[in-house]
């Protein structure tokens, strides 16, 4: 027998585990079971929120070094323009970072290569329909909002993608197309009503530091990675890596 808490091996019905003393029975198993799937989307969060911090950060200075020359002068305007969502290149690389979070996760080369490259196309695809969105959502309260959360939506689909493609079935495919695109469209708006809200407070202020800028994005960043891989993993625990229990033998 393995022990639901500590995966210690056990002699056939033990009263408790000798490894990490927790009680063998039903309630403890169920209880494990939920503190486990926890555990589990848990680390997709955390990855999702490190490699979202650092793929804004960097995709912004991509941003920056490309368009150079088109920089608004108003700081304000300028760096609302170069959250994720207009500059192709910028965003392939966001969604790159983002993408190769479940391989990271599992250990899986090729996992975190195919999300890699799926998250940069969806980062690219979301980046080209931003315009059209922000066009639809022109004069709505929160249209910035709306416009992000449509473009994000579109790159979190490619993410949700990845895992789907992996299990080889129709029906996951789409839940994880479905799971991406709901997580990619919570992420997108969050994050940029977040970071707007944030510019709101420091902007005026000529010495804003590099730090303050730079933490910032990260903040931002690390939102949209939290809230796209927490609802992905929802979505992977629950269903798409959801397995039969085999008889023994």
């Amino acid at each position: 027998m393995i022990c639901p808490s500590c995966n210690d091996q056990l002699p056939d019905r033990p009263a408790h585990c000798t490894h990490c003393g927790i009680a063998i029975n039903h309630r403890s198993v169920q209880v494990a079971k939920v503190i486990g799937n926890f555990g589990w989307i848990a680390r997709r969060s955390l990855g999702g929120y490190f490699a979202g911090a650092v793929g804004c950060v960097i995709s912004i200075a991509v941003a920056r070094t490309l368009y150079f020359e088109n920089q608004s002068p108003d700081a304000f305007a300028r760096m609302l323009d170069y959250f994720p969502g207009q500059v192709p290149v910028a965003t392939a690389v966001a969604g790159c970072f983002i993408g190769t979070v479940g391989g990271m996760i599992e250990r899986s080369t090729y996992k975190c290569f195919l999300g890699g490259i799926l998250g940069a196309l969806g980062g690219v695809l979301g980046s080209l329909a931003f315009p059209h969105f922000k066009q639809i959502f022109t004069g709505y309260l929160y249209s910035y909002s709306f416009s992000m959360a449509g473009a994000w939506g579109i790159t979190g689909a490619m993410l949700g993608l990845t895992s789907g493609i992996l299990e080889g079935t129709k029906s996951k495919i789409l839940v994880g197309t479905l799971g991406g695109l709901a997580g990619g469209v919570l992420a997108g708006g969050i994050g940029a009503q977040m970071y707007g809200a944030m510019l709101v407070e420091v902007h005026g202020r000529e010495n804003l530091s590099w730090a303050i800028g730079r933490g910032l994005e990260l903040a931002a960043g690390g939102v949209v990675g939290v809230i796209q891989w927490f609802v992905l993993g929802i979505a992977e625990k629950l269903y798409i890596f959801k397995r039969r229990q085999l008889i023994e033998g």
